[in-house]
């Protein structure tokens, strides 16, 4: 066994990298999708926790109609009133 891999597959370690993994699927868990703009993509449910940081600009719309950009598509989905997102800037 690698030295740079014991810590994580034995003990706590193992079981916090699986629960980051299946944390962040959004497989299965019951996942529900509000209905999304042509040409967008709708946010799921649950909602991100987390996202990478990658500039990807994406514009979000809100259940009150209003747009707002954000960094990239799963930001925007992190905010609790954005339904959708499109590829690009507002």
């Amino acid at each position: 066994m690698r030295a740079g891999l014991r810590g994580i597959t034995t003990g706590a370690g193992a079981i916090s990298l699986a629960a980051l993994l299946l944390g962040c699927s959004g497989a299965g868990n019951g996942s529900q999708t509000v209905s999304a703009e042509p040409g967008g993509t709708a946010c799921e449910e649950p909602r991100p926790e987390m996202c990478i940081q990658v500039y990807d600009p994406a514009c979000g719309r809100k259940a009150d109609g209003s747009t707002q950009q954000y960094p990239n598509g799963c930001e925007a989905c992190r905010d609790a009133q954005v339904v959708s997102f499109r590829p690009g800037t507002c």
